[in-house]
Order: structure tokens, then C-alpha cells, then sequence
């Protein structure tokens, strides 16, 4: 699973040297929680639940991911549903230590296309969603640098801390709830640009 990342640049005085006094620093900080879940009628719903810290670009955000698809068992198959809805950070609930992850009755447009003897048609279908992630088993932790910034760039000296635990998810969908199992995320991240020359 890959978390998603906001970057917050700001600036860190470095110790006094012939080369340079200040460096670069930008950070990021991320939750994310993703799960699956078979609702009642056969079809697929994934859900993505995430939560994004910024002290430069103003408060926390939140976004909440919805996609439905039906089975398929030969091409071509039918279009799913699929919608996102932005949220403050007050809406998201990501508990410090990946134990819990919820929202509660957020408004989402799902959305599909499909293709017939007039064209492509567009059809659109508002609902009403509920997520809860519960940690299932421990957290799993991993560390690492590289001398590539978080967005690709060179010139950089980039640490990166990640970590993750199993879950189970309960997704209720205009009153209707469903269960699977998912993922609780965390991703922090520091680039320090390096002098030039």
C-alpha cells in the first residue's frame, strides 16, 4: 500500500559550514486506510479513507474513495461506480497508533459510464457512507533513506518512515452494512536538500 503525501516545505538552519547555513527541509505526514467489502446484491465495494496533516497550506484534510463493481466472469465487463468526497480533518478519525480509522455519514456522488447505441451515457447516483477500520494485528514498521526527493527530484537526502497494520472494515452504505478486511496506514517522510556545488 502506498500512502499518500502531502508536502509541507519550510526551511532548517543547518550547523555553520564554508559551503552553505541553511538547507531545505520539506516533511510529510499521511494516514490512509483501504478495505473491501461484498455488499449484499454480489457486487465489490473498495473504499480508501485518508488523512492529510499541513501546517503551511492550513488545516488537516481528509478524503473518503468509493468504488462499486459488479462480478465479472468475461470481457467486456460493466462499468463500476466509482466517487470521492473531500472532508475536513475535523470529519476524519485516525487514531496515533493505527487502532482505528472511521467516518461518519458522508455524502458521495458514484458515477459510470456506459456505452450503447447513442453513444457513452453518464449516470450519476448520490449515497450516503460510513467507514470503520479496526486494527486486527500488530504494526508492522519500516525505515529507510535515499538520496532522491519524495517527488523524484536529485538533491536530496530523504528518510522515510512507514507503517501498517491489518484491519477489518465495516462499510454501511445508505443503511446497508457490509464487512471485509483492509489495511491502516501511516507515512511520514523528510527531505533535506543537499548543497549544490
Amino acid at each position: 500500500m502506498t500512502a499518500a503525501v502531502v508536502l509541507v516545505p519550510s526551511v532548517a538552519s543547518a550547523a555553520p559550514s564554508s559551503t552553505t547555513s541553511s538547507l531545505p527541509v520539506t516533511t510529510s505526514v499521511s494516514y490512509l486506510a483501504q478495505g473491501e467489502v461484498q455488499l449484499a446484491d454480489g457486487r465489490t465495494a473498495q473504499v480508501s479513507l485518508g488523512e492529510y496533516a499541513s501546517r503551511l497550506f492550513g488545516p488537516r484534510q481528509g478524503s473518503l474513495g468509493v468504488s462499486i463493481a459488479a462480478p465479472c466472469a468475461s470481457f467486456p465487463c460493466g462499468a463500476p461506480e466509482s466517487g470521492y468526497a473531500e472532508l475536513t480533518g475535523a470529519q476524519v478519525d485516525f487514531a496515533l497508533n493505527l487502532g482505528r480509522a472511521s467516518v461518519s455519514e458522508v455524502p458521495v456522488t458514484l458515477t459510470s459510464s456506459s456505452y450503447g447505441p447513442d453513444g457513452w451515457t453518464r449516470t450519476e447516483r448520490q449515497v450516503t457512507a460510513s467507514v470503520t477500520f479496526t486494527a486486527t494485528g500488530p504494526t508492522v514498521r519500516n525505515a529507510y533513506s535515499s538520496p532522491v526527493c519524495g517527488d523524484g527530484s536529485e538533491g536530496c537526502r530523504s528518510f522515510r518512515l512507514d507503517a501498517s497494520r491489518p484491519a477489518a472494515v465495516t462499510v454501511v452504505i445508505d443503511g446497508a452494512s457490509s464487512s471485509g478486511s483492509g489495511t491502516l496506514g501511516y507515512g511520514y517522510g523528510l527531505d533535506i536538500g543537499t548543497p549544490q556545488g
